[in-house]
């Protein structure tokens, strides 16, 4: 009887071949609107001068992929700004998804180098030496050489 074969199935995540350390995503999907159906303000003053969220209507997000927005739809247009096009909205989502991409890498690299500064600091290993300690130690290391080959 031939036997079955099995892949692999690893106990942790970090064992598996292609492991990526997940970095925090958010869990909307539109990144203009973040799932509420209403433009983020930050992005609102891109396209809105001196945008004011208490005062002004609620831009609502027109991009295709959300559909969020129709849940405003019922507020009418006297507080419903639907200016916002279908072009505009989705320029906006890649703004703050390029953002997003920047913001993760930044903080995946000053994590990365607090743990290199952390496991720095909690290592057995000597640290390496500075050129002036270098130089001092083959000073010595020379007198002893020296001393050692006067001796008969």
């Amino acid at each position: 009887m031939n036997l079955p074969k099995f892949p692999r199935q690893f106990i942790r995540k970090e064992d598996e071949p292609g492991y990526q350390p997940e970095t925090w995503q958010p869990k909307w999907h539109c990144f203009c609107c973040h799932d509420t159906g209403k433009i983020n303000p930050h992005l609102a003053k891109l396209v809105i001068e001196e945008y004011d969220l208490s005062k002004d209507k609620i831009p609502r997000c027109q991009n295709p992929s959300c559909k969020a927005g129709d849940n405003l739809d019922f507020l009418g247009s006297q507080v419903v700004d639907y200016r916002f096009t279908a072009a505009i909205c989705q320029h906006l989502d890649s703004i703050h998804r390029e953002e997003w991409r920047q913001t993760t890498e930044t903080k995946t690299a000053l994590v990365q180098e607090k743990i290199a500064q952390l496991a720095q600091q909690k290592s057995l290993k000597k640290p390496a030496r500075t050129p002036s300690e270098e130089t001092e130690i083959q000073e010595k290391y020379a007198a002893i050489v020296d001393e050692y080959n006067k001796k008969p």
